[in-house]
This record gives C-alpha cells, structure tokens and sequence, in this order.
C-alpha cells in the first residue's frame, strides 16, 4: 500500500498482454520473411522422385539457390519396366528430341518408369520454381503398424 509504486501506475509501461501481442507479431512476421525469401516446406505427395525422395516425406526447399544446375542424375535414377511403349502410345520411352525454350525447363522424376513430368504435362516456367531442395525433416509412411509410420532413418537426410 505504501512505498514504491506498482508497476501498473508506472508511466509507459507497457502491460503483460500488449507485450505478449508484440512478441507474437513479430515472431510471426519473421517466420512469414523466412518462408518467402529464405526456405519453405513442401509434402512430397507422389512415387515420381523414389527412390530420393518418398510418398510422405516432408522436405525443406532453399530459395537461395536458384540458378544451381544438376549435370549428373544418373545416380538417382531408377528404371523399374525393363520394356519399350511404343511412343504413338505413351511418350514415357520414346519422347523428343523436344528444344526447352527461354526461361523453361524440362523436369523428370527420378522413378522414370512412374513419373508423370515435363513428358507428359510440358515445360515448367522459371518464375514457377520455388527453390533446391535440401533435407528431408519428416517422414511418414501411414502404412503397417503404428510404430512403423515414422520413418525414423529419414529424419535430417540431406537431399543429394
């Protein structure tokens, strides 16, 4: 009662819930600044990148990185159908030569046999990628026993 005064009759103090507001405003305006210029999340949703990537797996994309090239993919490939379709049929074996124009690129899914990519659907425009890819920070299968839906060996695997 008698003595200093309380904090709330303190001129300019701010109180407990406007700097908890603050806080929070901020958190969440550098979160937004990170996921717009810095790196973002995606959900691999199909089988077009097995074996890099898989059904589930959770990924971090850089956006500082564009402009990076991948010569060499071989190594990430995988062909499962040892047979040919004739390309009047399906354009999966027997497609091009095709010229990629000006800002555009052709992209192929690793599991080339099962991949629905530029073959099928045509080019991606560049302003259309949203960055490389870099790690895996979660992966679910949703399949077998409870126990076995987190595939735990995936966690922070980095993408090649």
């Amino acid at each position: 009662m008698f003595g200093e005064p309380s904090a709330r009759s303190q001129p300019g103090r701010k109180s407990l819930v406007r700097e908890y507001a603050e806080a929070i405003v901020v958190a969440m305006l550098l979160a937004f600044a990170i996921r717009v210029f810095v790196v973002q999340a995606f959900k691999i949703p199909s089988g077009s990148m097995i074996p890099t990537l898989l059904i589930g797996d959770h990924i971090l994309v850089s956006k500082l990185s564009y402009g990076m090239v991948v010569l060499d993919d071989k190594p990430f490939t995988q062909r499962i159908d040892p047979g040919i379709i004739d390309g009047t049929i399906n354009p999966r074996d027997n497609f091009g030569p095709v010229t990629v124009p000006d800002g555009a690129y052709f992209v192929m899914g690793d599991n080339r046999d099962q991949s629905l990519d530029s073959r099928f659907w045509g080019f991606v425009r560049e302003e259309k990628i949203r960055g490389k890819a870099f790690r895996i920070y979660w992966s679910w299968s949703g399949q077998g026993q409870m126990t076995e839906w987190v595939r735990w060996d995936r966690f922070g695997k980095a993408i090649q």
